[in-house]
């Protein structure tokens, strides 16, 4: 770094500090100037009129004007709005590359969509199969309205018939486990007999 620089650098601090400072403090930030250089640049500065220079007790204390102080203090403002206009706008994009980020997860990957088309024609055609065994005239029977009949009776007969075995079981069960020390319910769980 540079001479200039690092005088620029050093007078940047002590206005920022915004405090009286002898150069004694001012040395342990500028650890690279020496006594001598600080005093020379602080006496010029202070000659000029962009800082201030009081004596007590035969030691120099610099402190910057108010002017100076209002200046940067003005420009550290605008920097800051400037520094928030610029970190809501980030925010904002932010969120928008968060959302399309959200949307792209839920898409699937062209190697998912080739899966799920394959899955998916698998079961078309296996539909299709059994459509065409469906349709032909092989597998269909025409009923005449007597085998319609005749099957209408079967079925009442065989609904009468376990309807009177289901009655029956009901009353043997009931003279099975009328002193039975168990509850019945529990008692035909442990068989394994549905009620």
């Amino acid at each position: 770094m540079g001479k200039a620089q690092e005088q620029s650098k050093v007078m940047d601090w002590f206005i920022q500090q915004n405090r009286p400072m002898s150069v004694q403090t001012i040395m342990q930030y500028a650890k690279e100037s020496t006594k001598s250089q600080i005093e020379k640049q602080f006496e010029q500065a202070a000659k000029k009129g962009t800082i201030q220079r009081k004596e007590f007790s035969k030691q120099a204390i610099f402190f910057p004007h108010e002017a100076v102080v209002e200046g940067s203090v003005k420009d550290m403002k605008s920097k800051v709005s400037e520094l928030k206009s610029k970190n809501e706008n980030l925010r904002k994009q932010k969120q928008e590359l968060e959302k399309k980020v959200q949307a792209l997860k839920s898409v699937a990957t062209p190697e998912e969509l080739q899966a799920k088309i394959n899955h998916v024609q698998t079961q078309k055609e296996e539909l299709l199969k059994k459509l065409e065994s469906y349709q032909q005239k092989e597998n269909k029977r025409e009923y005449t309205p007597e085998e319609k009949q005749q099957m209408q009776q079967q079925h009442q007969q065989l609904t009468k018939a376990l309807k009177n075995r289901k009655r029956i079981f009901k009353d043997c069960w009931g003279v099975m486990t009328e002193n039975a020390s168990d509850n019945p319910k529990k008692l035909a769980q442990t068989i394994g007999i549905e009620l």
